[in-house]
């Protein structure tokens, strides 16, 4: 098992692992052998997950991934295949794209959006060893939208449209991180939500049970973060295009419940105590 293991690359052991460990609770819990699995039990399985309601039906191949690898590596047959698993995720996906999800998405904490933003930078000196060129840009790619979009309070189609014009440091002393607001791109939403999803996926990052992260999570989760710790709403409604005059975003991007954090700070760069406008 360690030799096999070790033939991959660790982000992705470790993610392998993590998924593992959670089917090996599931089988617990309904009193079953994890090894060998059977199709059933892992149409069982994704029928749980979908229950949840915290994975996104697009996200689900690294958990059948896990447990087809973990099976392989032990000499069984992968069971996370054929036509009930098949089955199972249109039934999930099907199931999710009838669900209004607007009651369930919630805000991203500044907490998740730093540890994200940590974790890229930690990533960085051996990325390209690891991942190779396409897959190092792909990583860095999605991780640079996500942290973009929280900070700038960014629509979905703003940082997946970004282009290498759209965006810069200033040349000055400043050291300030420029983003050019683009018009609205179709296809947007889809890749940010799997750009979301699978990056919270590596770093093991959960909604609280009967929620959702979705794209929209983080414009509201840096619009939430900004007015916590007291940034003036003129300058929130100014990064994330909103009206000055108008009431989007407080009825639809601001939500009361989140609280100052060390991270919301370290991310937008507000000083403990500064009124709101």
């Amino acid at each position: 098992m360690r030799l096999a293991a070790s033939a991959r690359e660790d982000s992705t052991t470790e993610g392998y692992a993590r998924h593992w460990r959670e089917f090996e609770g599931w089988c617990d819990e309904e009193g079953l052998d994890p090894l060998p699995a059977t199709p059933q039990m892992i149409f069982a399985y994704v029928g749980a997950l979908a229950e949840k309601g915290t994975i996104a039906a697009s996200s689900l191949q690294p958990y059948l991934s896990a447990i087809n690898s973990y099976h392989a590596d032990c000499g069984f047959d992968k069971p996370a295949l054929g036509h009930l698993v098949t089955a199972a995720r249109r039934g999930m996906a099907r199931g999710q794209a009838r669900c209004d999800t607007r009651d369930t998405r919630v805000p991203m904490p500044a907490a998740a959006a730093a540890r994200i933003l940590r974790a890229t930078l930690a990533a960085l000196p051996s990325l390209a060893a690891r991942k190779g060129s396409r897959g190092a840009a792909d990583f860095l790619r999605r991780r640079y939208a996500f942290v973009l979009s929280f900070v700038f309070m960014g629509r979905q189609d703003t940082s997946t449209g970004l282009r290498s014009a759209d965006h810069g440091i200033d040349e000055g002393n400043s050291g300030f991180i420029w983003l050019r607001i683009s018009e609205k791109m179709r296809g947007g939403r889809r890749h940010m939500v799997g750009w979301v999803s699978e990056t919270l996926d590596e770093e093991g990052v959960r909604a609280p049970a009967g929620f959702v992260y979705l794209g929209h999570s983080l414009r509201s989760g840096g619009s939430s973060a900004a007015e916590a710790i007291r940034v003036p709403r003129f300058r929130g409604n100014w990064l994330g295009g909103w009206s000055q005059n108008g009431r989007t975003r407080e009825l639809h991007y601001m939500d009361p419940s989140v609280l100052p954090s060390p991270e919301a700070y370290e991310l937008l760069g507000s000083e403990p105590g500064e009124p709101t406008s």
